[in-house]
């Protein structure tokens, strides 16, 4: 099983159509709405998954002593993945296991029937900038397999390589259904230096315009730092 495979089928086990309403506090059929334009200042709604930066070199103070050898520079530090989370929704993320190189983020918002589902795993065979392109369309098909393997129907709408935060992003769009429910969900999976980013985005409705207003607003909140 490719790293892209396997990570695939750790975030799509975790987003299942009935997710977003057990996770949420209450329930509600009150049809989705545009996210919010605003973003949520608390700590706890921001998905920040940061690598540890690198130390900065200080120069010595010239002096009369043979000077000693010089240290090596550490390697400048990857920049790590950030984005912010629309106000209206809450941190339902499951305990952290450290033991693993996977972690899971779920942001619900009951009211709008949506949720947002960030999953890093760390380890993944770097890639070079000019073959991350060709990487991540070479995950499609493992992708669309776990799709298939969860949900009853798939309708995939859109599948492109597009660019965000000058990093290559594989974008996926499909409308889903397990048992009675329909629901439209939007992946965007990417690679960070030894981290696999997937970032999924589902409306538990087929309300489209609330769906791309959600979809739009956390694309424009992702960045590396």
């Amino acid at each position: 099983m490719t790293p892209f495979m396997k990570y695939s089928l750790v975030a799509l086990m975790l987003t299942g159509l009935t997710a977003c309403d057990n996770a949420a506090d209450k329930t509600t059929t009150t049809p989705a709405k545009p996210a919010e334009t605003n973003t949520a200042p608390a700590a706890d709604a921001k998905a920040d998954v940061k690598t540890a930066p690198a130390a900065d070199a200080k120069a010595a103070p010239a002096t009369n002593a043979k000077a000693a050898p010089a240290a090596e520079t550490p390697a400048q530090a990857a920049p790590s993945f950030a984005m912010k989370i629309p106000q209206g929704f809450t941190d339902k993320s499951p305990a952290v296991n450290e033991k693993s190189a996977s972690r899971t983020r779920i942001f619900v918002n009951p009211e709008t029937r949506q949720m947002i589902t960030v999953v890093t795993i760390n380890g993944v065979a770097p890639v070079k900038d000019e073959q991350a392109k060709a990487s991540l369309e070479q995950a499609l098909p493992d992708l669309l397999k776990a799709y298939e393997k969860q949900y009853s129907t798939v309708k995939v709408s859109k599948k492109e390589v597009i660019t965000l935060a000058d990093h290559a992003f594989l974008h996926l769009d499909a409308a889903l259904k397990q048992q009675d429910k329909h629901a439209l969900n939007t992946t965007l999976l990417t690679q960070q230096g030894t981290q696999v980013i997937n970032v999924q985005m589902m409306t538990v409705s087929n309300d489209k315009p609330a769906h791309d207003a959600l979809v739009k607003q956390i694309s424009s909140q992702i960045s590396f730092k």
